[in-house]
C-alpha cells in the first residue's frame, strides 16, 4: 500500500497534552491520526460526536435531560412530593434558591397538569428554551456566557 505524509500545524500545548493521554493508551500521534480517519472511512461520518464546549454537560445535568424527556414522553412517570419541603429533602438541597424553587414549581405544575408540557423533539431544543427563558427573566443577560444571544 502507498502511503503519504499529512503535515498539520497545531498549538505546542494541544499536541502535548494529546501526546500525554494518547501515550497512557497505548498510541502516538501518528496511531491516532490513522485510527481517526479509519474510523472516517468505515462509519461514513466523523466517529464522535461533534460538541462546542459551551454545550458540554456532566452526567448529572445529562441524566436529568433524559429524565425529563421520559417523563415527557411518558416512559416514565415523574416522582411527585406532598410538598415542596419534602422535595427539597428529597434532592439533597439544604437552601434552595429562587431559580430552583420556580424549576420545582413548574415540574409540579407540569406533573399536575396545571400546565401543559410543551413536548420537545430533543434536548437541545429544550435547552434552548430553558436558556432563552432565563435571559428573559435576567434581562442582564445568561449566567453560561454572560450576555444574550437568544434574544
Amino acid at each position: 500500500m502507498k502511503t503519504i505524509t499529512i503535515q498539520t500545524r497545531i498549538d505546542t500545548n494541544l499536541k502535548k497534552s494529546a501526546e500525554n493521554i494518547l501515550s497512557s493508551m497505548g498510541l502516538d500521534i501518528t496511531s491516532a491520526i490513522r485510527l481517526f480517519l479509519t474510523q472516517c472511512v468505515v462509519q461514513r461520518r466523523l466517529p464522535f460526536q461533534a460538541v462546542a464546549p459551551e454545550e458540554q454537560y456532566n452526567e448529572d445535568t445529562l441524566a436529568a435531560f433524559k429524565e425529563t424527556e421520559d417523563i415527557a414522553s411518558g416512559k416514565i412517570k415523574p416522582k411527585t412530593y406532598d410538598n415542596l419541603p419534602n422535595a427539597i429533602k428529597d434532592l439533597g438541597l439544604e437552601e434552595p434558591n429562587k431559580e430552583t424553587i420556580a424549576a420545582m414549581q413548574k415540574a409540579e405544575d407540569l406533573a399536575s397538569g396545571k400546565i401543559k408540557s410543551k413536548g420537545y423533539d430533543d434536548v437541545d431544543e429544550m435547552i434552548g428554551d430553558i436558556l432563552k427563558e432565563e435571559c428573559n427573566t435576567r434581562k442582564q443577560g445568561c449566567r453560561l456566557t454572560g450576555k444574550c444571544n437568544q434574544l
